[in-house]
């Protein structure tokens, strides 16, 4: 007989020790059943109906089980059977997905999502506006909509009255390029956008009054326009660079700013990507340009050290940068580079020394697809309208054992962070939703990691153009077996940015937004 579970260490060794042999078939015939359920998707009707007669009542052989070791945590090692469904679910990082309510909001914004953030209680969307500033100088033209910048306090939706012009034909709206809360402040909101100023705002009355108070604008004597703007983690202190290879270091209670220049002054290139150094590099922040024109690979990649307002080094790498990211002991610096023939190279150097010395550790990436404009792919002078392939994002893992890329192919490589040598997982989104060279081009633009703590679990949640945010177990990995890359989040068109909150801060469980302006939110209460 089984023995019941008793409360005490020794009862729960005494009870594993005297395991009987029925409830030992049990938990095979259990396994059994676990495999079996996956296997018979893909048998024949008559063939999955036979396998399954051989183990019936899968459920029952659970209680079995679960009379032995009780609710204890050793029992969340285990997989839970669906009888109903005739799935697995799994105690881990999709468990926080489950049982959420869908609420699309259609149109949202006036152009494609370029950036969401959230703060307790409040989400902040930032847009494209779909308006060509080198053609389209009529203010009155139907895309020049408003709302580039929304707010969202619970049910309220506030249009943010910021990054706009007057022109004689009227108010010209322009594209906001990102939005984020201040760590320390999360009531406090720096945005950024195409009418060349960064603002700082005050969100903590916006429900009440209807619109952030604008504390501070900063505009700067470049010309240039700020394409993004970063925050240090855990401080106030935030990056925004713009076109002309400028990156302008602020403190959000400070009108001055710290300037840094990445390329030559004579070869102004736009900053293609930006990094905060961490624990051991915390002082520094890192830069990288951009290739200067789809045919020109050559980009500049350089280290400041903010403490003492001055250049530290430049990174020895001739290539256009891609992307960049700096590992959470902040030893190591993930970089990647585009060269001639759009060749992508994933380079991994050593930081810890102020010269960046050392050789560093490169890998070839796989050849990514080469677009071209639909109307010229079949002639003699389609070469002129190639669209660049990219890779959009390179992450490290919280343990800082794995560097993510998420690629304009559609995919998501995984490397080992010691041995860069060859790719461990290759998770593959399906094909784009619409079949469009819009939504094929982007591929996966956005990818963040997940870790739960629970189960010691770690996870990758990827967004890709076939309009799904899927969540990757590595515990599973290239299994066969085993299904991965669960949708935690759809919509109808090519996910340009997602953002996952943390429920304990008010925060909403999932956020994404797609290239058609729908904001899509996944909730336990949103209606």
């Amino acid at each position: 007989m089984i023995t019941p579970f008793h409360d005490t260490a020794a009862d729960l060794a005494a009870a594993a020790l005297a395991l009987s042999e029925e409830a030992r078939t049990a938990l095979k015939r259990y396994s059994a059943t676990s495999r079996i359920s996956q296997r018979t998707e893909f048998l024949p009707p008559r063939r999955a109906a036979q396998e399954a007669a051989l183990f019936p009542e899968p459920h029952h052989h659970w209680s079995k089980i679960r009379e032995v070791f009780g609710n204890t945590p050793f029992s969340i090692a285990f997989d839970r059977f669906d009888s109903k469904t005739h799935t697995i679910m799994r105690h881990g990082p999709l468990s926080r997905f489950l049982n959420l309510r869908q609420c699309a909001h259609k149109r949202f914004s006036p152009g494609p999502i370029s950036n969401i953030s959230q703060a307790p209680g409040m989400v902040a969307v930032a847009s494209y506006v779909l308006f060509n500033p080198n053609t389209d100088e009529d203010a009155s033209r139907i895309y020049n909509r408003d709302a580039s910048l929304k707010l969202m306090c619970g049910n309220q939706v506030i249009p943010v009255e910021g990054h706009l012009s007057q022109t004689p034909q009227g108010v010209r709206y322009h594209t906001v390029n990102q939005a984020h809360f201040d760590p320390l402040e999360p009531y406090r909101l720096v945005s950024c956008g195409d009418d060349g100023r960064v603002n700082l705002w005050d969100c903590s009355e916006a429900a009440r009054l209807g619109q952030p108070n604008l504390i501070r604008s900063f505009e700067y004597d470049n010309d240039g326009k700020p394409l993004g703007v970063s925050f240090k983690p855990g401080t106030s202190l935030f990056a925004a660079w713009g076109s002309q290879g400028h990156v302008c270091i602020h403190q959000a209670d400070a009108e001055d700013y710290l300037e840094c220049i990445v390329p030559p002054l004579n070869d102004l290139q736009p900053i293609q990507a930006v990094a905060w150094g961490r624990e051991m590099t915390n002082n520094l922040v890192f830069a990288t340009s951009a290739s200067e024109t789809w045919n020109r690979y050559i980009g500049f990649h350089k280290a400041f050290d903010i403490e003492k307002d001055s250049l530290l080094y430049c990174i020895k790498n001739d290539a256009g940068g891609e992307c960049i990211d700096v590992s959470s002991r902040g030893d190591s610096l993930a970089l990647v580079t585009c060269g001639e023939g759009q060749r992508f190279e994933l380079s991994i150097y050593d930081i810890r020394s102020n010269l960046c010395r050392g050789k560093a550790r490169n890998v070839e990436l796989d050849r990514l697809p080469r677009w071209y404009e639909e109307t010229e792919a079949n002639s003699a002078d389609a070469s002129i309208n190639k669209l660049p392939s990219s890779i959009n994002q390179v992450s490290y893992s919280s343990d800082d054992v794995y560097v993510a890329l998420a690629r304009s192919d559609n995919s998501v490589h995984v490397y080992d962070s010691r041995y860069i040598t060859r790719v461990l997982y290759r998770f593959l989104h399906d094909v784009p939703t619409e079949g469009t060279l819009d939504d094929a081009k982007y591929g996966v633009y956005r990818m963040q990691w997940m870790d739960d703590p629970n189960v010691g679990k770690l996870s990758l949640v990827s967004a890709g153009a076939d309009g799904c945010v899927r969540l990757w177990d590595l515990s599973v990995g290239r299994s066969r077996l085993q299904p991965n890359g669960a949708v935690i989040g759809k919509s109808d068109a090519y996910i340009s940015w997602f953002s996952l909150g943390d429920q304990t801060k008010a925060e909403k469980p999932l956020v994404l937004g797609d290239g058609a302006g729908t904001i899509v939110i996944r909730d336990l209460d949103h209606e």
